[in-house]
């Protein structure tokens, strides 16, 4: 029975030994992604505060969705492929700086920042409806997007500090960036099919909800 017990144990510490190196490998990504809860959470506390921070992008997202018709398709598409565009882009340049990895720590915060003022925000204006629009159309569309930054930022990320490390050593290393372009293009063909989604979301659906 001690035998027994001992095996189990040691199975047992292996497994946490086991999850504890794979939280190690992927500590990049799960750094990003408590950013991004850190900013959801202060961007939703923030329009119970009502900041004034939270008063701009609140009158930002009344001034969007007034603009918003059953006809807009194209319109919201293009505006979702802009924004999402440029901030892949931006994120993929970073990368290729050896100073960018403090900079990259700022988008899953503000993304979240950002998803947090306009969640609070529209449940508490539209209460049980704000709550349909924020679950069938706000959230969908945000979820993959949300995915395609936490990704873009853990291969940026690391490509900085690894320029940096390469730089300050002063040793000389090839870095495959075909590999880094690759993710990169994947990132950005998940940031348009959160673009195609949103924008088909916010103009069938929006209206079932907040008019």
């Amino acid at each position: 029975m001690d035998v027994k017990f001992y095996h189990n144990k040691k199975i047992k510490n292996k497994k946490i030994g086991g999850f504890v190196l794979e939280a190690k490998k992927k500590k990049v990504t799960i750094c990003m992604f408590m950013l991004f809860l850190c900013g959801l959470i202060i961007g939703a506390v923030s329009v119970r505060l009502d900041s004034s921070v939270s008063n701009v992008i609140v009158s930002m997202f009344k001034n969007y969705n007034e603009s918003i018709n059953e006809n807009a398709f194209f319109k919201n598409f293009s505006n979702f492929v802009f924004i999402n565009t440029l901030i892949t882009l931006s994120m993929y340049l970073l990368g290729l700086c050896a100073i960018g990895s403090p900079f990259i720590c700022f988008y899953p915060f503000i993304k979240g920042i950002g998803i947090g003022v306009v969640s609070a925000y529209i449940y508490k204006t539209y209460l049980l409806a704000g709550f349909g629009y924020c679950m069938f159309v706000l959230y969908p569309p945000q979820i993959i997007n949300m995915m395609s930054i936490i990704m873009a930022s853990n291969e940026s990320y690391s490509s900085s500090k690894k320029l940096y490390s390469i730089i300050k050593s002063s040793r000389t290393e090839d870095i495959d960036l075909n590999l880094y372009n690759i993710r990169f293009i994947i990132i950005l063909a998940l940031s348009l099919i959160s673009s195609l989604l949103g924008a088909i979301l916010k103009t069938y659906l929006k209206n079932l909800f907040i008019s």
